[in-house]
């Protein structure tokens, strides 16, 4: 059986037919079908008509044209007098499907031919020689959608629930999900001691950087996953860029059962990751599930109940969201969860829109953000979209505060900045509620923008706790930046009636929003 993913119907429609790039370097996470891709590719070259050189280990290549399939011996450089054989090269493509250690590279004779792909783990050097000698472009495979996991799981004839359950503990990649026996179950103890070893090696160094080198190692590889990054806001993928989170949700919780025990000293480690770009989400995750922990197990100095009026001892339950934000489900064996107070909401995707986590108390419900990083949108619109999705997964927000509960790891500019900003955007949608961006949702939903509100929280590493940031503060900030701007367009614009004028006012502060986000 061979599953034809969308990526690899992505990839032949931009790179071999469209010809976008002629030297690719096809990369991501190890076990998600990059080799099964090449030789997809090899079957769609040589159905359309093109040679096809296939190097599927360091010395051996395969020759697939019009006239049949030979195995060939090509040595690594050809002189001159090879004049036939480089004509062949020349019109043919070839697909490298070679993922060893060291540092080999192919055959200088690859060079010429038309078009070159190499499918292959993102190995130590490897990738960016051939990027920088072939002058290639990486691409970025996806890993797998719960859709192809279903899809497999029908034709293959497997357990559901026991492909869940792998999923919800290896991540989003086949190669473990469909192993048989699993490869990925081990013991708790096993995955704790891999997550040491694989956390060790990244606090001295950029984690992106370290994590991106060493994806072929097996360590690595039970703790992290790479996969093309995602824009939050417009949902567009750039498969030459990538992202590292963690492999599942199962192993973030193990991460921060290990982090929260030497709490202390992973404070700075976390305070950097949260300013590399690339790792805001990954270092937001461990974050949230430092902070569910605390929530759940009550052994650590953070005191939740003052800030979310959560008594200690209380039961917490749990369910996950799955898909996204504005259309996600929640899933769980136990329909009498969806009843308990507290509640945690949790998002099974990495990319979830707008929030990391939500919490539903008696009184309150809070869209919690752990990331605060710019990409990761916490719009009005969105925000509003998650509250409509809550109460149509049979959980009832009537009477309920909604707040929107920013968490930073250290006070700091780009903490308070956010926060203000958000405080910003509230201001604005409160104050025209048929703005552009709201018109599109229904009136219900809309009407719940005078509902929210927005709070920050730090943590403080003097006192190892959690903090509240002056909401009133921040707002007033955002006020008095509002009230600047509404004071300079006045004295440099006619005379309008106060309604012109003030629709005005609000579309140049919603101008000025955009460019600085």
């Amino acid at each position: 059986m061979f599953l034809v993913r969308q990526d690899y119907l992505e990839f032949v429609e931009h790179y071999i037919e469209n010809l976008a790039y002629d030297r690719v370097f096809l990369t991501g996470q190890p076990g998600i079908g990059k080799s099964l891709g090449a030789h997809y590719f090899v079957f769609h070259l040589v159905a359309s008509g093109r040679p096809v050189f296939l190097i599927s280990e360091p010395d051996k290549v395969v020759y697939f044209s019009e006239d049949g399939v030979f195995s060939v011996a090509l040595a690594p450089s050809l002189k001159n007098d090879y004049d036939d054989i480089q004509a062949t090269i020349s019109r043919s493509w070839v697909i490298v499907d070679v993922d060893v250690r060291g540092n080999w590279q192919p055959f200088d004779w690859v060079m010429t031919a038309a078009g070159v792909l190499w499918t292959s783990s993102p190995q130590g050097t490897r990738m960016s020689d051939f990027v920088k000698n072939y002058d290639a472009v990486p691409w970025y495979m996806a890993t797998w959608s719960l859709e192809e996991v279903a899809v497999l799981t029908k034709w293959d004839e497997k357990d559901p629930h026991d492909i869940l359950a792998r999923f919800r503990r290896s991540g989003p990649v086949a190669r473990a999900i469909f192993s048989n026996p699993y490869i990925m179950m081990i013991s708790d103890q096993e995955i704790d001691e891999d997550i040491r070893r694989s956390l060790a090696k990244s606090t001295d160094v950029s984690l992106t950087e370290r994590q991106l080198l060493n994806m072929g190692d097996t360590v690595t590889n039970c703790v992290y996953l790479i996969e093309p990054r995602e824009n939050a806001e417009t949902g567009v993928v750039d498969r030459h860029d990538f992202r590292i989170t963690y492999l599942s949700n199962y192993i973030a919780t193990r991460v921060a059962g290990i982090t929260v025990q030497q709490l202390r000293e992973v404070q700075k480690w976390l305070s950097r990751l949260f300013d590399i770009p690339g790792m805001r989400a990954d270092a937001g995750k461990l974050f949230e599930r430092i902070f569910h922990h605390a929530l759940t197990h009550r052994t650590d100095p953070i005191d939740a109940e003052a800030i979310f009026g959560i008594k200690s001892g209380a039961e917490i339950g749990l369910l996950e969201m799955l898909g996204k934000a504005e259309t996600f489900i929640l899933e769980t064996h136990d329909a009498s969860q969806r009843k308990c107070r507290p509640l945690y909401l949790k998002p099974q995707s990495s990319s979830f829109a707008a929030v990391d986590a939500i919490l539903v108390t008696s009184s309150t419900v809070f869209l919690i953000q752990c990331s605060l990083r710019k990409t990761h949108a916490h719009t009005i619109p969105t925000l509003l979209h998650i509250l409509a999705r809550i109460e149509a997964n049979q959980i009832p927000l009537t009477g309920l505060q909604v707040k929107c509960c920013l968490m930073g790891i250290e006070e700091s500019p780009r903490v308070i900045q956010l926060i203000s900003d958000t405080c910003n955007k509230l201001e604005l949608s409160k104050a025209d509620p048929d703005a552009e961006e709201l018109k599109s949702l229904p009136q219900k939903v809309r009407a719940r923008v005078d509902k929210l509100q927005v709070m920050g929280v730090i943590f403080d590493t003097e006192k190892n706790n959690l903090v509240r940031v002056s909401e009133v503060a921040a707002t007033e900030k955002s006020k008095g930046k509002a009230k600047a701007a509404t004071k300079r367009e006045r004295s440099e614009s006619p005379t309008y009636p106060s309604s012109v004028l003030k629709k005005q006012e609000l579309e140049t502060a919603r101008r000025k929003r955009k460019k600085t986000s």
